[in-house]
């Protein structure tokens, strides 16, 4: 099964990722494959310095807190590093998800990235689960996180569909406003149910019930 899992910024993504992985699933972090292929030397390194030029450069190196600063306050440059990275993002993953699928039987594979629905990349999953969080305790996490200003922070998230919004495309939403015992609960509720629904899907599939898309998300 392959799921989305997005919510706002500085909403807990990766934290949930973890606790999915502890229950059995598989995640693939989106940020985390976006930062390899900007490494020196890779065809996006290129391609981002011949755009952006060589100022967000340090010690050789793209400095993501530069050219983060640069497409948060120009929708044009943040569009246009986005088509520079988001055909590598997908190829990348694609390469992630045919590999666990080699190797584990009805494997639940969970894609965690934050615009998901932005991008209109929830489309090609099976189910989406949208994070709740509140978004004044997301502003506080990414203020202390990323070390960045008030300003910077709202910016970040002002770019991204509200929480409210995003749920509208939920096919499951986990509650993440209060403690960590209490994630962990629901994580554990939602795996469970993801784990129903593949069950169900298998033996439906086996007496020709259903096709392969019949989860789907619309």
């Amino acid at each position: 099964m392959y799921i989305g899992l997005t919510g706002t910024i500085a909403s807990g993504k990766s934290t949930i990722a973890t606790l999915f992985e502890r229950c059995g699933a598989h995640t693939i972090d989106l940020d985390i494959l976006s930062k390899r292929l900007i490494e020196r030397g890779t065809p996006a390194y290129h391609a981002i310095i011949d755009t952006f030029g060589t100022e967000i450069l340090k010690e050789g190196n793209i400095d993501r807190r530069k050219l983060r600063d640069i497409v948060f306050n120009s929708s044009e440059k943040k569009k246009t590093l986005e088509s520079i990275l988001h055909p590598l993002i997908r190829e990348e993953e694609e390469k992630i998800v045919n590999h666990i699928i080699s190797k584990y039987k009805n494997p639940i594979i969970i894609v965690h990235a934050a615009l998901l629905i932005e991008t209109f990349s929830y489309k090609r999953f099976d189910l989406l689960i949208v994070i709740y969080a509140d978004e004044a305790a997301c502003l506080s996490r990414l203020i202390e996180r990323d070390k960045i200003s008030k300003e910077l922070a709202l910016l970040m998230l002002q770019s991204q569909l509200k929480t409210e919004k995003k749920i509208a495309y939920a096919n499951f939403i986990i509650d993440n406003t209060r403690d960590i015992d209490y994630l962990k609960i629901e994580v554990e509720r939602v795996y469970n149910m993801l784990l129903l629904f593949e069950k169900t899907k298998n033996i439906l599939k086996k007496h020709n019930k259903i096709g392969a898309t019949y989860y789907k998300s619309t």
